[in-house]
């Protein structure tokens, strides 16, 4: 490959759709692999959430070395082995990731050549959110796993959502609204990126 791939980073709140619409815009773009960071919690560390806000909301106390790792491989040209899966990731002309901070991480910011943020109001991200977690959890007693994350979401869950937009917030190119269904906003973003390429 002789051009290094276009980055184009998603933010949004947990229950934001940033997951349907990374595969979305894999096959809108077509030459595109996906990186969720959802998919490299081994040798991540995040912060507590109370002390994190506590403490001013630093994106940087999030940290994801493999995520990083393998995001500036497949920059550089590099295949990887995707950490869950195994499977073997070339590199492509468009690389699609989830990255809730958009460029705000320290790490990140000269890796993302396009940041968007999906915005959505916040009773529905936890709507859709506990959703999820119902249809993951169903066969597994899902009552105990839900209770967890709603005491978690009144005690500091909304805080931290907030937190964490308004850090991803600082520097964005788009912002879409994420009440609209995802095969429009994945247009959207797929139109306004290839006319500012094209330009």
């Amino acid at each position: 490959m002789s051009q290094q791939p276009y980055v184009i980073a998603i933010s949004g709140d947990s229950g934001a759709g940033k997951t349907t619409l990374v595969h979305q815009l894999v096959s809108l773009f077509g030459n595109a692999v996906s990186l969720l960071l959802d998919d490299y919690t081994e040798d991540a560390i995040y912060p507590p959430t109370l002390d994190w806000l506590k403490n001013g909301a630093n994106p940087d106390e999030f940290i994801t070395p493999q995520f990083v790792a393998n995001l500036k491989a497949l920059r550089d040209g590099r295949s990887i082995i995707h950490p869950e899966s195994k499977a073997k990731i070339f590199p492509a002309e468009y690389i699609i990731l989830e990255e809730p901070f958009g460029r705000s991480r320290t790490v990140m910011k000269d890796l993302i050549d396009y940041h968007v943020q999906v915005q959505i109001p916040p009773e529905l991200a936890l709507a859709r959110r506990v959703l999820r977690n119902i249809n993951r959890l169903e066969d597994n007693g899902y009552g105990e796993g839900l209770k967890e994350f709603l005491e978690w979401y009144i005690r500091a869950g909304r805080d931290f959502f907030a937190a964490v937009r308004e850090q991803a917030s600082k520097d964005v190119d788009l912002v879409v609204n994420g009440e609209l269904p995802t095969d429009i906003l994945a247009q959207k973003i797929f139109e306004t990126i290839r006319a500012r390429q094209i330009s």
